[in-house]
């Protein structure tokens, strides 16, 4: 039996990955962690934002901090790596104050 191998995902990144046998997790609280998966193709992934948009008008610094700039991010690497959009489940956690 093969044993999970078990990543952290930091603030302000993303996994993804098509391997089955792996866990992501991610510490939230006031954060909110999104977890896509395509379970026909087998490839998921996870990524933890801080904030749902940047406060100022330019582009951010760290993109992946933030629902309106990362989310685009992952499902773009998802789909690269031969995800099906029609085909993604998501779970949402985290968001508490």
């Amino acid at each position: 039996m093969t044993k999970n191998r078990v990543y952290h995902v930091a603030t302000g990144s993303y996994l993804v990955s098509e391997t089955a046998m792996i866990t992501a997790e991610a510490f939230l609280g006031s954060c909110v962690g999104v977890a896509l998966f395509d379970p026909e193709n087998k490839i998921g992934g996870m990524i933890h934002f801080l904030l749902p948009e940047p406060v100022s008008a330019k582009p951010p610094e760290e993109p992946l901090k933030f629902v309106t700039t990362g989310l685009p991010i992952l499902i773009d690497e998802l789909l690269g790596k031969g995800a099906l959009q029609k085909n993604l489940k998501a779970c949402i956690a985290g968001g508490a104050l």
